[in-house]
C-alpha cells in the first residue's frame, strides 16, 4: 500500500472516522510523507521495517532538526497514518509504533550566571522612558520589589 495513498483516506473518510482529523493535520501531515517517501527511496507502507524510521529519525536529528520538532512533527504525523493502515488491515504492525525520541542534553543549567542576573536587576532600577504606558511604568515598579532571579548555586536571590 502507498504511502500517500494512507494519507488521502484521512480526507475522505475523516466524516466517517470516530476522532475527524481536521484538514490542517492532512495539510501538516502530506509533507511528513513526502520527506518519509524520500528518505527510504519508496513509498511502500508494507515494506516500511521500525529499523528505517529509527534510521529516518536519527537522519532528521544528524540534518541538525531540533529533537522537539522530530518529535512532535515528523513522528507524531507518521505513527498515526501508519496505525490507520494497522486498523484497516493494511498492515500487520505499525513500525513507527515505540519509536521514542530523545530530549537534547540542557545546554547549560537553568536560571541565570552572575552577570545575568546583575544585568536584569541594574535595569529595573533604570528611569522609566515617557514613551511607555501608565500600567508599564506600573509593573516595572512592581517588578523592582518582587523580582527573583535563579542563580545556581545559590541559596538566596540577588537583589
Amino acid at each position: 500500500m502507498s504511502l500517500l495513498a494512507l494519507v488521502a483516506p484521512h480526507v475522505v473518510t475523516s466524516a466517517r472516522m470516530s476522532s475527524a482529523v481536521p484538514p490542517p493535520t492532512v495539510k501538516r501531515w502530506t509533507p511528513v510523507v513526502d520527506r518519509l517517501i524520500g528518505f527510504l527511496g519508496h513509498d511502500d507502507a508494507a515494506a516500511i521495517s521500525r529499523a528505517d524510521i529509527v534510521a529516518w529519525k536519527d537522519s532528521l536529528i544528524e540534518a541538525g532538526m531540533k529533537t522537539v520538532t522530530v518529535r512532535d512533527v515528523y513522528k507524531a504525523g507518521t505513527r498515526p497514518i501508519l496505525q490507520y493502515a494497522v486498523d484497516q488491515g493494511d498492515l500487520a504492525e505499525n513500525p513507527a509504533a515505540g519509536v521514542k525520541v530523545r530530549k537534547a542534553p540542557q545546554q547549560r543549567d537553568k536560571g541565570f550566571d552572575g552577570n545575568e542576573a546583575e544585568t536584569i536587576l541594574s535595569a529595573t532600577k533604570l528611569k522609566f522612558s515617557d514613551k511607555i504606558s501608565v500600567e508599564m511604568a506600573a509593573a516595572r515598579r512592581w517588578s523592582r520589589g518582587y523580582v527573583r532571579i535563579r542563580v545556581p548555586g545559590s541559596t538566596r536571590s540577588p537583589r
